[in-house]
């Protein structure tokens, strides 16, 4: 009997290359960020030099704040768009190549690469105060290159004017059975300092009695990292903890809005896009798919 060439016998026995095999590689969008009510003493989490609170909003009012966004995957260039139908734009960073604070969308146009070159400290915020960039930059993701500024993740804020979608603001109506199940951290003030308990919102939303237990960062920090799982990255969520975790574990009762105490949740992601809208155009004959995963905690006051 003859004997099968052997490249006749390779295909034979593995076959045609499988589909996902030869699809081109992704572009991954990592968010993170916050949904609180923006009360006239909120701020970031007692880092100093950090933003104040949105001017011009009264008491009430939630803010989207600290919305970072990084980007893995393929080297490209290309235009990010976060529009909002809810609201404004009203902080963004670095520059970008179009809208901006006050309106509905920005747009940055730039190379996204690997060259962490002329990343360099600078004045941000349209008040002009210092942010603590070394938070945000993780290293781990790609930089972006634009005309006049290099950086390592992009960021805005918007002013929403509506929130009642959320499963569990305040003023929502009757919660829907889907987010019943959701897991909460919810978070008062005792004689004795601030304590936490881990609820769901339906046992919230039917107002039963909630056990308290010591404050405990570490547990805290790791049922967020768990909450972040086949969202974003590890080092990510740390970054959104190293910038939150005072305010969230000690700080929040004296802003006023968060008097009574503060419920801590994952916003699910069909939601999302009632806050806003994420959009990734790569430029150039590439064409490069992109998947973009979003991890926005809203904390609503108790």
């Amino acid at each position: 009997m003859k004997r099968l060439p052997m490249a006749l016998l390779l295909v034979i026995v593995f076959g045609p290359a499988q589909a996902d095999q030869r699809r081109l590689p992704e572009i991954h969008i990592h968010e993170w960020g916050v949904l609180s009510s923006c009360g006239p003493d909120m701020v970031f989490s007692g880092i100093p030099a950090t933003p104040e609170a949105i001017p011009d909003l009264p008491p009430g009012n939630f803010v989207l704040r600290a919305p970072v966004l990084y980007f893995h995957g393929p080297e490209f260039s290309g235009t990010v768009t976060v529009s909002t139908g809810n609201g404004v734009i009203s902080e963004v960073y670095p520059e970008p190549s179009s809208g901006g604070v006050g309106l509905t969308s920005c747009s940055w146009t730039g190379d996204f690469n690997y060259n962490p070159a002329n990343i360099h400290e600078r004045d941000a915020l349209s008040t002009g105060t210092p942010w603590p960039y070394h938070l945000w930059r993780t290293g781990q993701s790609m930089t972006v290159h634009s005309a006049g500024w290099t950086e390592s993740f992009l960021y805005y804020e918007t002013a929403p004017n509506r929130v009642d979608y959320l499963p569990y603001p305040a003023e929502s109506a009757a919660m829907a059975d889907e987010w019943a199940d959701l897991q909460a951290l919810v978070f008062r003030e005792f004689e004795d300092g601030v304590r936490f308990s881990i609820s769901s919102l339906g046992a919230l939303a039917e107002g039963g009695d909630l056990i308290y237990r010591e404050m405990d960062p570490n547990e805290v920090h790791n049922t967020l990292r768990k909450w972040s799982r086949d969202i974003i990255d590890i080092y990510e969520v740390d970054a959104l903890w190293n910038t939150w975790s005072q305010w969230i574990c000690g700080e929040h009762p004296s802003g006023s809005d968060y008097h009574r105490g503060l419920v801590l949740y994952l916003v699910p992601d069909e939601l999302l896009h009632n806050l806003s809208t994420i959009v990734l155009e790569p430029h150039g004959p590439a064409g490069y798919p992109s998947r973009l995963r979003r991890y926005i905690l809203a904390a609503v006051p108790l």
